[in-house]
């Protein structure tokens, strides 16, 4: 089943505005160790059937932290980047492996917290206000299942604890049916405009969520409110989610990936590139080629060949060729805003025109990636 699919008129628009090169403008997601794992056990977690099992999770625990010329490139990496998230689970870090978790207690300021969601919450509290300085907390998501289950009194004090030691930056509430949350979403939201954080309300597009719609609670639902920041970029089939890879990269210890389930499997793919030979220019076609490959493993998997998400991911495994020896970056395809870009410029690696970035040492320009048939 496939629900709120956005419309894809046209791939070949859709790629070079709002795909492309977009996963690199946002976060960088980080683990320190080679695979992400979290053991907080939410209901809502859709990827709770990927996790490397206890048993065999070892394998991927590295022996030791970044040190000398890894720790060196890492932070050059993290240089070409606003926000850098760690995505560890910090308190099974601190539990389990404290030589990893102390990697965290030296470099913690130079790293957000990335999202939470429901039981990742209380998880983190007592490590946040005892042991780790982070920037600030990017994301914590409640589904309205979780506060329902959960005192609503008990997710304030939890919040109030780590809002007095980092700032929480947005709040979301993901409206779900059957689900009658309309105090303690009140009280949620009175709280987060007390403390200045944001907050979204996000709809669980499933079975029943019509119904809900028709609420106009202001608490409950502010519907605009939510269809406003309703930003689906997947598709869902027999429970599996084909996501566009255009919000964020996954660097795994020393591997990148472009979707969370591959850095979470054991099984789904190995790493499109390693920080070992990071250059930030010959980077940017394997960002594109490790897209390209995830979107091909897709058009191999969903059967429901008239889905929109599968005719794009068909049009840009078909039509889109990535060029490793190019010399130019339309501006359509990197955000002009990011940081990579104009890390890219200050570093002198390439200079700005009017139609993109250029390597000036080479011409003519020849664009890193070329479209086959561009009349569709």
């Amino acid at each position: 089943m496939a629900i709120n699919i956005p419309k894809i008129e046209n791939p070949k628009d859709f790629f070079l505005f709002h795909d492309g090169l977009n996963n690199i403008s946002f976060d960088l997601d980080f683990c320190i160790t080679k695979k992400y794992r979290c053991r907080a056990n939410c209901h809502m977690c859709y990827i709770q059937n990927d996790w490397v099992d206890d048993e065999n999770f070892y394998k991927y625990v590295p022996t030791s932290v970044p040190t000398g010329d890894q720790l060196k490139k890492l932070f050059e990496i993290f240089d070409y980047y606003d926000v850098v998230s760690t995505i560890d689970d910090l308190k099974y870090l601190k539990d389990n492996h404290p030589d990893l978790f102390n990697f965290y207690r030296e470099y913690g300021e130079r790293f957000s917290i990335s999202s939470m969601t429901d039981n990742a919450l209380f998880r983190h509290v007592e490590v946040i206000e005892n042991d780790i300085k982070a920037k600030g907390i990017t994301e914590i998501s409640f589904s309205e299942r979780f506060m329902k289950r959960v005192p609503i009194e008990r997710i304030l004090v939890a919040l109030d604890r780590i809002q007095k030691k980092i700032q929480i930056q947005k709040i979301k509430i993901i409206i779900m049916p059957d689900c009658d949350n309309t105090e303690s979403i009140r009280q949620l939201s009175d709280w987060a405009q007390q403390c200045g954080v944001e907050l979204q309300k996000h709809l669980e597009f499933v079975a029943g969520i019509e119904a809900k719609l028709d609420q106009k609670d202001q608490y409950l639902l502010d519907l605009e409110d939510a269809k406003k920041h309703e930003s689906t970029v997947y598709t869902e089939e027999n429970g599996e989610i084909y996501p566009i890879h255009s919000e964020v990269l996954f660097l795994m210890n020393d591997g990148f990936y472009s979707e969370l389930k591959s850095a979470t499997s054991a099984h789904r793919s190995v790493p499109f590139a390693s920080i070992h030979d990071f250059d930030p220019v010959e980077f940017l076609p394997k960002v594109l080629a490790g897209k390209i490959k995830d979107y091909g493993r897709y058009v191999h998997q969903i059967k429901n060949k008239t889905n929109p998400y599968f005719l794009y991911f068909e049009y840009v495994t078909n039509k889109i060729r990535v060029n490793e020896n190019f010399n130019f970056i339309p501006y359509m395809l990197l955000n002009t805003r990011s940081r990579y870009y104009q890390q890219l410029i200050a570093s002198g690696k390439m200079v700005e025109t009017g139609k993109g970035l250029l390597n000036a040492k080479m011409s003519p320009a020849d664009p890193i990636v070329s479209l086959i048939d561009i009349s569709r």
